[in-house]
């Protein structure tokens, strides 16, 4: 089984059928849960996508989000803890200058050894160029 940590940009097309996105989020996560992958949220992933919905629209989600997230098994959240945020973190480098969130996936795919599915160019950019040093 493969870990694999899907960020906010995938997550937030997939929720949002409006979204330019959304047939390739679409596709990618059932893509993801039908092959033998675990997909990590983080909880920044979880913050940050919940976050571009207002209160109806998430209102509206709910289910749909409770059935991707907490009902099935293969996706787990994850919050990295004490040790990840005050001694992991810490010392990692920021590649490409990543805003603070970005950082903060970048270094859950190095900690937990995850694989990184994102719609975020330079965050992907940061994930490749790790992954091939």
């Amino acid at each position: 089984m493969i870990d694999i940590i899907v960020d906010s940009s995938v997550w937030v097309a997939f929720f949002n059928e409006n979204d330019y996105f959304h047939e390739e989020a679409y596709s990618l996560i059932k893509q993801l849960l039908i092959e033998e992958n675990k997909i990590i949220i983080p909880e920044i992933v979880f913050v940050e996508t919940l976050n571009t919905f207002d209160l109806e629209q998430f209102h509206k989600k709910r289910r749909e989000i409770e059935n991707y997230w907490v009902k099935s098994e293969k996706v787990t959240l994850y919050n990295g803890g004490d040790f990840f945020y005050f001694t992991y973190l810490p010392m990692m480098k920021n590649p490409n200058q990543l805003k603070a969130s970005d950082f903060t996936i970048f270094a859950y795919s190095k900690y937990l050894r995850a694989g990184l599915v994102t719609f975020d160019d330079k965050l992907k950019k940061a994930f490749e160029t790790d992954q091939n040093e």
